[in-house]
């Protein structure tokens, strides 16, 4: 036979369950409206991001030669239902670490280049990360989904992006070279930092470990903000 007491516990288990799946979900369903994108807006912006032939050189061009309120778009559709712009590539990020500079004297161990695009009202950094070495997967590791992007302006603001997509480097051993390509996306409260303000440094998260960075292109962010809206 059961008693109240037992009757009151198993109601007590029950209610305690179905709070942790409701907390579960809630959890779950914040994340991915955070983090997702559709398949179509990812294929095309890697095909954008890919099909320029150099990787270094004249991605540059555009910051040295950019007009105040210009926008240079790769790809530009307002239409009923989708709007999709996309700016051209541009680097963001060059990087020798110390002491390597003898082996890099007519480019960089590491560019971080990349653009800016919304795709119905989300706005993303889709980026590629090009390790001139094939040693780069053993050094840094993966990418991961939710690994963070720290984006610090030059009055010491700090805006956080975070990895849309896992990606564990390919890479290409007859030009020695290591190619991540990735998309961070950028939330209001991010989006209000970087309208602002240049960005000077960054700090990327690796599955084994972080490494700062200078920005080599600070007007990067506000110039493509402005734009891509």
């Amino acid at each position: 036979m059961v008693t109240g007491i037992q009757i009151h516990f198993l109601l007590k288990a029950i209610l305690r369950t179905l709070l942790f799946i409701l907390l579960l979900h809630i959890l779950t369903s914040a994340g991915l409206k955070a983090q997702s994108l559709p398949a179509e807006a990812v294929s095309e912006a890697v095909a954008l991001m890919t099909s320029e032939k150099s990787v270094q050189g004249n991605t540059s061009s555009i910051a040295d030669n950019a007009e105040p309120g210009e926008c240079y778009y790769a790809k530009s559709v307002v239409e009923e239902g989708k709007v999709m712009k996309a700016m051209k590539r541009e680097e963001i990020i060059t990087f020798t670490p110390p002491g390597m500079e003898s082996l890099y004297t007519d480019g960089h161990y590491m560019v971080f280049d990349g653009y800016l695009s919304n795709y119905n009202g989300t706005i993303v950094l889709f980026a590629r990360v090009t390790f001139f070495s094939n040693e780069a997967t053993q050094t840094y590791g993966s990418l991961f989904k939710n690994h963070e992007l720290l984006l610090k302006t030059d009055d010491g603001q700090i805006a956080t992006l975070r990895c849309g997509q896992s990606e564990s480097g390919s890479l290409n051993a007859t030009y020695d070279k290591t190619t991540y390509l990735t998309y961070y996306e950028i939330d209001d409260s991010a989006y209000k930092i970087l309208l602002e303000r240049p960005v000077v440094a960054a700090r990327m998260f690796w599955s084994k470990g972080y490494e700062d960075y200078t920005v080599s292109n600070p007007g990067f962010f506000q110039r493509q903000l402005s734009c891509v809206r």
